[in-house]
């Protein structure tokens, strides 16, 4: 029996979870344009971009958005009479206008008979709250996708582009959208000029971490005239044009690193030969994904093969210090630590009492700053983000018990909600749902109405982490989560923390005392003592015999060939 995974998750498959029959996507030239272009962050646009690349001949601004879409529907049903449609407005930035104006067009291609859902391409600096809203709404009643230009993670590639923002921008809208309920894809060009390979496989695993549903990839392209193909011709040293044969390989290595959860719409982008300078690989779509499935088959792969085997770090810690310090004085609690962490794994923070568990914890989540050296999330300085960016990819949950005694359980996990809401807090639809979500996962159901002064600590406990769960980020970090729990409601949190970890590809690192669930639990164990950080499996460190001299005592003894804890 066969059990490896698919190669891929394609397009088609994805949109059989939401269509009986075949869907094909309209573009839509609705006629905007781009805030790089009118002056309000840049003009020149993108130095890669023509939009004549991709405009089939019934996509012409001066149509209506109905006339434009019944003219690709005649195209299309000449080979498919049952075929149902998707409306996608993809020329330039389709939410760079007036709300109103933006509703009458998507309302518009709502109406065209045969269109059964928008998908919607934009920058993310041009998504509004107030658009939010009204996309978050209509979701519920008909099939909405936003697909965000990322283009880069790396900002000294997006200013060389003229993109007028940068990579968290990015992060931002994307994280936002996801909290709203909203399918989101993102869409990158690969070979960018100053990004080689190990600058692309380090971005494949900053997108890992994002919540994204779609993922559209696509070799760099230089159009006849575009600022990019100017610079081309002045300085073709600069640039690394792959042949077909290298990008196959580059982008099966990239996928390896995107959870297969994410749907991988396409690899390539075809351009008009009168328009293309280079690469021309005179290759249809299809000729390229037969030859790139049979290379994956060849080197025994899949999509999100690396992210399984946890390669890719999220969080790195680069001789850290930790500790506390004033005006006069600086208390150093640990020193020289050193380690890192993919997405998709559960991590248990063990040590003895005050060697400083909860002071990692503080200064990984920002709480407090390093006495020397860096945490880095996503290849970024932690110091580097706002507060703002921090609440949408960070969550956490400590130990101290001040929370307001008149507040509901239900009102204390809505708090999670915090970073997408406006000022007043208002709670919508996506949000209540989310909330409800988080209560059933740590079985509070019947208390969601009760007040937080009315329940035992192991509940307000459960409460915490649900509110940690609300706020939906990539990374959790808790400390000594299961300390109140009653045995078996401490199996299972660990059991979810651990599914949560695996199945929504979050890293999640917590601290506890609870050594023997945490050594059947836990994918990777962190062991803090005086002398340093070790880190790895259970296994690695109970080989090296860490775990050993962390607990042999008097008292008891570590029993190394079975993995448990022994009293003498």
């Amino acid at each position: 029996m066969n059990t490896q995974p698919p190669l891929y998750y394609d397009f088609g498959t994805f949109l059989g979870k939401y269509f009986e029959g075949k869907v094909q996507k309209i573009s839509v030239h609705a006629g905007f344009t781009c805030p790089n272009r009118d002056g309000s962050v840049g003009v020149g646009g993108c130095a890669y971009c023509n939009n004549q690349t991709f405009n089939p001949d019934y996509c012409r601004p001066e149509l209506s958005v109905t006339r434009q879409l019944e003219d690709g529907m005649r195209f299309f049903s000449r080979k498919y009479p049952m075929m149902r449609y998707l409306a996608y407005f993809q020329a330039y930035t389709n939410t760079y206008g007036e709300l109103e104006q933006l509703k009458v067009m998507y309302e518009e291609a709502l109406a065209v008979d045969g269109v059964v859902g928008l998908v919607i391409g934009t920058r993310p600096d041009c998504m509004t709250d107030a658009l939010l809203d009204y996309l978050e709404e209509l979701s519920q009643r008909t099939f909405v996708m936003v697909e965000y230009g990322i283009e880069s993670a790396n900002d000294n590639t997006l200013r060389r582009i003229n993109r007028g923002h940068d990579f968290a921008t990015a992060v931002d809208a994307i994280c936002r959208t996801h909290n709203r309920g909203i399918l989101v894809g993102g869409h990158i060009i690969l070979g960018l000029p100053g990004e080689g390979r190990d600058e692309l496989l380090r971005q494949a695993s900053l997108l890992a971490a994002l919540p994204l549903d779609m993922l559209k990839l696509h070799q760099l392209q230089l159009i006849r005239g575009t600022r990019m193909a100017r610079e081309y011709e002045e300085h073709p040293e600069e640039f690394h044009l792959y042949d077909v044969d290298e990008y196959i390989e580059l982008a099966i290595d990239y996928i390896e690193r995107i959870p297969s959860s994410v749907v991988i719409e396409r690899f390539i982008s075809q351009s008009p030969r009168s328009l293309l300078i280079a690469p021309d690989w005179g290759m249809k779509n299809f000729e390229f994904v037969d030859r790139l499935r049979h290379r994956m088959i060849e080197r025994n792969t899949w999509q999100g093969r690396l992210v399984a085997e946890g390669e890719q770090p999220i969080l790195e810690l680069q001789n850290l210090y930790i500790g506390y310090s004033d005006d006069d004085n600086r208390t150093v609690v640990a020193e020289t630590l050193n380690a890192s962490l993919p997405c998709g794994v559960l991590t248990c923070l063990i040590g003895a009492n005050g060697v400083g568990k909860s002071t990692l914890m503080r200064t990984m989540a920002a709480f407090q700053s390093p006495l020397k050296g860096d945490v880095l999330l996503m290849g970024k300085s932690i110091g580097a983000y706002t507060p703002k960016e921090l609440s949408e990819y960070i969550g956490l949950v400590l130990t101290e018990k001040n929370m307001p005694a008149d507040l509901t359980v239900e009102e204390v996990v809505g708090l999670g909600r915090a970073p997408y809401t406006n000022f007043w807090g208002t709670l919508k639809c996506g949000d209540r749902k989310v909330i409800e979500e988080a209560i059933a996962l740590v079985g509070l159901g019947d208390l969601r109405h009760r007040k937080i002064l009315q329940i035992s600590d192991g509940e307000r406990q459960k409460v915490m982490i649900a509110k940690a769960l609300a706020q939906q980020t990539p990374v959790i970090f808790l400390d000594e989560p299961t300390a109140f729990l009653d045995y078996p409601s401490k199996i299972a949190m660990m059991q979810l923390l651990r599914r949560l970890a695996h199945e929504q590809n979050k890293l999640i690192v917590l601290s506890t005392h609870d050594l023997e669930i945490a050594f059947q639990t836990a994918d990777r164990i962190w062991l803090l003592q005086q002398t340093g950080l070790l880190a790895g499996t259970l296994d690695e460190l109970s080989n090296s015999g860490a775990i050993s001299g962390f607990l042999d005592c008097d008292g008891l003894y570590y029993d190394m060939s079975h993995k448990r804890i022994v009293l003498k």
